[in-house]
């Protein structure tokens, strides 16, 4: 996952996507240029994502062996795809995996998918020891956010996430009470 914006993913086209020579291990970079403020990124991409964009284009081009557009996400004629299927199509998947929500807990969105990236972004690299404090700046740049604050907002109170927490003020001889 990249926490990209729904629109930044729809934008992207196939050269905005590197495979990372240097790294040896199948990770990669994306570029992000058509962004909310305006300001382009990079953003890291894991191994297995890069596995499955590759099985992606791969069906994407015997899909469409002669390209109507440079875009990395086609819809079904083989042209850009635009927000409104990409909503719709995450619904039909959505509701055929019975997670369409219920009276007391709404149904997933998929912007919910950046607050995802966020949350478990953090619960890695505190799990892994790092500086939570230096980690904000770069998750932000992840997001593309202006600063932190913003990012703060992303960051849901997930077990997982308390539970790591937890782990490193015990790990540092707190919380005896």
């Amino acid at each position: 996952m990249t926490g990209m914006r729904i629109s930044e993913a729809r934008n992207l086209n196939d050269d905005d996507i590197t495979i990372d020579d240097d790294a040896g291990d199948g990770s990669g970079w994306v570029r992000v240029t058509d962004t909310k403020f305006g300001k382009s990124r990079l953003v890291p991409l894991r191994p297995t994502t890069m596995t499955a964009i590759r099985r992606y284009r791969r069906l994407r081009d015997r899909t469409f062996p002669v390209p109507k557009t440079t875009a990395v996400f086609v819809a079904r004629r083989g042209t850009r795809i635009a927000r409104s299927t990409a909503g719709n199509t995450f619904r039909e998947i959505r509701e055929a995996a019975g997670l369409a929500g219920g009276p007391t807990e709404p149904a997933a969105r998929l912007h919910d998918f950046r607050h995802s990236f966020a949350t478990n972004t953090l619960i890695g690299h505190i799990r892994t020891g790092g500086d939570v404090d230096a980690m904000m700046p770069v998750l932000s740049a992840f997001l593309g956010h202006v600063g932190p604050e913003a990012t703060y907002w992303y960051l849901s109170n997930t077990p997982e996430l308390a539970a790591a927490l937890a782990e490193r003020i015990q790990a540092r001889g707190g919380g005896d009470e």
